[in-house]
């Protein structure tokens, strides 16, 4: 049994994907197995991910109709016999320590190590540091975790994290919408499970920045949906007015990114799911519920008492 599981979902990637199942390959820790699942691509892909399992028995290549990343990625925990998880994008690549820095991070009460990366653009790549004031010696606990996750310090990503795979044993991965389905994944984790992490402080991981990529796009419904869910989804690990209130600054950052992208048809398109966000924001921000009370002096944006989502934020957290 190989100590770690290298998942790779991948779409289309024929172009990177070669670098990508390289850097794997050559990495100086080699107790590894690569389980690569191709969601319906329709490029080279299945032409370099099979030549790569029929030369290394620690790749392995599984195809299915296209159903997006996360079903592609529930696959493949099905294959899964490492000790330890993590996950690459087809599109992205490693540096050659970089699985040897995070296995060596596991001690008996670390049960997810987090890594810093760079964001590669076509002529540079940028390096992004974890949340300032730790070490690679520190054991962090879950309640920071929460904390960082809540405010915005602790990224949301799967690909920069490795896991142990225990904490996937019950997962059902979100498979609703495929956006923002790697944030609602951490914060599912961390609502089920305490754990603690460590950080590994050298960037290893390299996130590709491609042009035409979903968060250049105007937004679909499903997407403003999508992230109303990944805000349902953080609620839960709130434990005072403080924390809601910092997530209610998150949330509005995300929503105007997305808003930001609108033209005016899709805007007036859009307008019932961007009401519903304004509502949760504007209750995740309140010290009551306050009935009837306008959100915005604009009148699109009225706050609808009857809106379902707009309490949904009180059920879970115990608020102090």
């Amino acid at each position: 049994m190989s100590k770690i599981s290298i998942i790779i979902p991948t779409h289309n990637d024929g172009k990177y994907l070669q670098q990508c199942l390289q850097s794997i390959k050559n990495q100086e820790f080699q107790d590894f197995e690569c389980i690569i699942v191709d969601d319906g691509s329709t490029d080279d892909t299945h032409q370099i991910a099979s030549e790569f399992s029929a030369l290394d028995n620690r790749f392995f290549y599984y195809r299915q109709q296209q159903s997006g990343q996360s079903a592609a990625r529930r696959r493949a925990l099905s294959f899964v016999y490492g000790e330890l998880l993590t996950f690459v994008d087809g599109d992205d690549f490693l540096e050659s320590d970089h699985l040897y820095r995070m296995q060596e991070l596991f001690t008996r009460n670390v049960q997810m190590v987090v890594t810093a990366y760079f964001e590669d653009f076509r002529r540079k790549a940028v390096a992004v540091k974890l949340p300032s004031g730790y070490t690679s010696d520190d054991i962090i606990p879950d309640k920071t975790l929460r904390s960082l996750l809540i405010s915005g310090e602790l990224k949301g990503f799967l690909c920069n994290k490795m896991f142990r795979s225990e904490l996937f044993a019950e997962c059902k991965l979100h498979n609703t919408f495929n956006f923002m389905e790697d944030v609602r994944e951490i914060a599912n984790i961390l609502t089920r499970n305490e754990i603690c992490a460590s950080f590994q402080m050298v960037p290893t991981y390299h996130y590709r920045q491609r042009s035409g990529s979903s968060v250049n796009k105007i937004p679909s419904t499903t997407e403003y949906v999508a992230l109303q869910e990944t805000m349902l989804e953080l609620i839960k690990l709130c434990e005072n007015r403080d924390q809601l209130r910092l997530l209610s600054r998150q949330y509005q950052r995300l929503l105007m990114f997305e808003l930001s992208k609108e033209n005016r048809d899709s805007y007036f398109k859009h307008l019932s799911s961007i009401q519903q966000q304004i509502n949760i924001i504007y209750c995740l921000a309140s010290d009551s519920r306050l009935h009837g009370r306008n959100i915005l002096e604009d009148a699109y944006f009225r706050h609808d008492p009857s809106s379902k989502s707009a309490y949904m934020i009180y059920d879970s957290p115990k608020i102090s």
